[in-house]
C-alpha cells in the first residue's frame, strides 16, 4: 500500500522532470500547500489524486505497489473498464449510456481529469461512428486544455503527457487523418513521438503506449505514401511491442503488410500477412484474422 513515504517518490520525480509545485498540484487539482505536505510526509492522497500525480510525472501507477480505493473510486474504474471494453466490441449505444451516466455523477464531474476523460470518450466515439470529424477535432482540443490549459502543438515536448493525454493526441490525428488533413495528422504523431522519447522514464508506461503511437505513425505515413519511412518505424514498433503490449504486434506488422505490397515485395507481404493471420488466431481473435484472410485476397490474390 502507498502510505506517507509516497510523498519523497513525488518530490524527487517532480525536480527530475523540472517541474515546480504549482504546475503539478494544479493538475493533480489540489493545492500547492497539500503538495508540499504530501511530498513532506505529512499528508497522505486519496487514490485518485495519487494516480493523477504519478501519470503527470511520468510513471504508471498500476506498476507500484497497489494503494486502496474507495468504495466510489471502484465503482468509476468499474464503469471505466466496461466503457471501453464495449468500444472495442464496437457497442457505442453502451457507450453513450455509461458516458452519460458517469456525467450525471456530480462528485465524479467535479474532477477535471475525470471530465477529460468523458470529453475524450465523446471525442472517439464521434469518429467511429462516422459523425463529423472535425467536431471530434474540437472535442480533443477542448479535453486536452482541461488539464493542460496552454496547449500548443508548437510546445509539445516540453508537456509531461498522461496516458490519457497522450491517447487525446493520437485520437485528434486520427480524427484529422479522417477529415483529408494527413499531414497534419503526421506532424502531432512525429511531435508525440519526440516528446515521449525524451520524457518517459517509466519503461512499463513506455511499453505499454509506445507501440500505440509507432502503430497510429505508421497508419498514418502509409496512406501519405511515405512508405520507406514506415518500413523503418514498423520494425522499431515490433521490437516494442514484442517488450512490452504485445496486443498491438499484429497491428503493427498488419501495417508493414500493406507497406510491402506497396513497396512491391509482394512475398513479404504475403509472409507478414501470414504471420499476422496467425498470430490473431493465436490470440482468438476471430474476426480479426478473416478481415486479415480478405485483405490477402483482395491485395495479393492469395488463400491463407
Amino acid at each position: 500500500m502507498i502510505k506517507y513515504d509516497a510523498g519523497s517518490l513525488i518530490k524527487r520525480l517532480r525536480q527530475q522532470k523540472d517541474m515546480t509545485q504549482e504546475q503539478l498540484a494544479e493538475y493533480a487539482g489540489i493545492d500547492r500547500a497539500t503538495l508540499s505536505k504530501i511530498e513532506n510526509g505529512k499528508a497522505t492522497a486519496n487514490s485518485s489524486t495519487l494516480h493523477a500525480i504519478f501519470q503527470k510525472l511520468g510513471v504508471d501507477p498500476s506498476g507500484l505497489s497497489g494503494y486502496f480505493l474507495s468504495r466510489k473510486e471502484t465503482e468509476w474504474d468499474s464503469a471505466r473498464a466496461e466503457i471501453e471494453a464495449s468500444a472495442s466490441q464496437g457497442n457505442y449505444e453502451k457507450v453513450y449510456a455509461l458516458i452519460e451516466e458517469l456525467e450525471n455523477d456530480a462528485e465524479y464531474m467535479a474532477k477535471n481529469t475525470n471530465r477529460q476523460y468523458v470529453m475524450y470518450v465523446r471525442g472517439f466515439s464521434h469518429i467511429y461512428t462516422g459523425k463529423n470529424a472535425e467536431e471530434a477535432i474540437e472535442m480533443f482540443d477542448e479535453a486536452i486544455k482541461m488539464t493542460l490549459p496552454h496547449f500548443s502543438q508548437k510546445y509539445l515536448d516540453d508537456y509531461h503527457l498522461t496516458s490519457l493525454e497522450i491517447n487525446i493526441c493520437s485520437s485528434k490525428a486520427t480524427a484529422l487523418s479522417i477529415s483529408q488533413r494527413n499531414e497534419e495528422a503526421i506532424e502531432l504523431m512525429y511531435a508525440l513521438k519526440e516528446n515521449f522519447d525524451k520524457n518517459c522514464i517509466d519503461r512499463n508506461l513506455w511499453g505499454k503506449l509506445y507501440p500505440n503511437i509507432i502503430y497510429y505513425l505508421t497508419r498514418f505515413l502509409y496512406l501519405a505514401k511515405r512508405y520507406q519511412e514506415a518500413l523503418e518505424l514498423c520494425e522499431i514498433g515490433r521490437k516494442t511491442a514484442m517488450a512490452g503490449y504485445t496486443v498491438l504486434l499484429p497491428q503493427i506488422m498488419l501495417n508493414k503488410a500493406y507497406i510491402l505490397h506497396a513497396l512491391g515485395d509482394n512475398e513479404g507481404s504475403e509472409q507478414t500477412f501470414r504471420n499476422v493471420y496467425h498470430t490473431y488466431l493465436l490470440y482468438g481473435m476471430s474476426g480479426q484474422a478473416e478481415a486479415v484472410k480478405r485483405d490477402t485476397k483482395k491485395y495479393l490474390d492469395v488463400d491463407l
